[in-house]
C-alpha cells in the first residue's frame, strides 16, 4: 500500500519511507500473555469507584493498556493506508484521528506509571484503573435509560482530551520541542470526523458564478490531493511514533510489591534510548536502510 501511495503522490516519499521503517519496527514485537487476577471493585453511589490494587493487578493493567493500544493502532494504520490508496479523504482522516486517541491512551497510562515511580505511591491508581479498565461512554447516558436497562457497574471513562494532553507532554519530553502538535493535529483531523463544512470542502465546487452568488454542486467522488495525503500520512506517522513508544515503554518497566505499597520502576536508560532511537526518531539499521 505504501508503494502504491508513493506512485500516486511522489511528494510523500520521505514520509512513506519513515512509515515503512516504523511498521517494520513496531510489528516485530509480540503480544506476550499475562495473568489477570480477580479483584475487588468498590462501587459507591455518588462517589468515584475504587479498586483494590496489588502487583498482579498492576501488571495486568499495564498489559491491557499496552496491548489494547497497540492492536487498535495497528488495525487503524492498515485501514488508513487502505482507504487512502483508494484516494479517499474523509475515512482515512477520521481513522487517523482515532489513531491519535489510541496513541494518547498509551501515553496517558505511561505518564501515570511514571508518576507512581516518582512518588513511590500507587494511591492515585485506585480510582484511575477502574476508569481505564472498565470505563464506557454509555455510562454518561445511563440516566437517560429506563432504570432496568442501567448497569450499576458502568463507569465513566476518563476524558480522551486528558490523554491527548498527556501525548503532547510525552512528545515534549522526548523531543525537547515546545507546543502542542498532537492536539493541533487532532483538531485539524476533527473537521473530517465531525459534521463541519470544512471537512467536506473537497466534495463541493461552484459550477456557476454570478454577481448574486454561486451554483454549488456536491459529489461523493473523492479524489485525494497531494496535500491531503501528506496531512494524513504525516499525522499517522507522528501518532505512531509516540503511541507505539509509550505502549512499549510501559511494558519495559518493573512492578514490585512491598509491605506498604506497589512500586513501578521506569525502564532502564538503555531500553528507553533504544525505543526512542528506533520508534520515535526512526533510526534504521543498515539492513533496513
Amino acid at each position: 500500500m505504501l508503494a502504491r501511495l508513493e506512485g500516486m503522490f511522489p511528494g510523500v516519499a520521505k514520509t512513506t519511507a519513515a512509515l515503512k521503517a516504523i511498521l517494520r519496527a513496531t510489528r516485530s514485537f509480540d503480544y506476550p500473555e499475562f495473568a489477570e487476577p480477580k479483584t475487588l471493585l468498590l462501587v459507591t453511589a455518588g462517589a468515584e469507584s475504587e479498586i483494590e490494587i496489588d502487583a498482579d493487578l498492576l501488571v495486568a493493567w499495564v498489559g491491557h493498556m499496552s496491548h489494547s493500544s497497540r492492536v487498535r493502532m495497528e488495525l487503524l494504520e492498515d485501514a488508513v493506508l487502505r482507504s487512502l490508496v483508494h484516494s479517499e479523504v474523509i475515512a482515512p482522516a477520521t481513522l487517523a484521528r482515532a489513531h491519535i486517541e489510541a496513541a494518547a491512551w498509551a501515553a496517558y497510562a505511561y505518564e501515570e506509571l511514571l508518576k507512581v515511580a516518582e512518588t513511590a505511591s500507587s494511591g492515585r491508581l485506585r480510582r484511575l484503573l477502574p476508569k481505564m479498565l472498565y470505563g464506557t461512554a454509555i455510562a454518561r447516558e445511563a440516566k437517560r435509560l429506563p432504570p432496568n436497562d442501567r448497569d450499576p457497574f458502568w463507569l465513566e471513562a476518563t476524558s480522551v482530551m486528558n490523554a491527548v494532553d498527556a501525548l503532547d507532554r510525552f512528545f515534549g519530553v522526548a523531543t525537547g520541542l515546545p507546543g502542542t502538535p498532537l492536539r493541533v493535529l487532532y483538531a485539524t483531523l476533527s473537521d473530517y470526523a465531525h459534521p463541519a463544512m470544512r471537512g467536506v470542502r473537497h466534495l463541493f465546487d461552484p459550477t456557476v458564478e454570478t454577481l448574486e452568488g454561486w451554483t454549488i454542486a456536491y459529489s461523493c467522488d473523492e479524489r485525494a490531493t497531494a496535500a491531503e495525503a501528506d496531512l494524513i500520512l504525516r499525522s499517522l506517522l507522528t501518532s505512531m511514533r509516540f503511541g507505539h513508544a509509550a505502549s512499549l515503554l510501559m511494558r519495559l518497566g518493573t512492578v514490585e510489591e512491598t509491605e506498604t505499597d506497589i512500586n513501578y520502576f521506569k525502564p532502564s536508560e538503555s531500553d528507553e534510548m533504544e525505543i526512542k532511537r528506533h520508534i520515535i526518531f526512526g533510526e534504521t539499521t543498515q539492513n533496513d536502510a
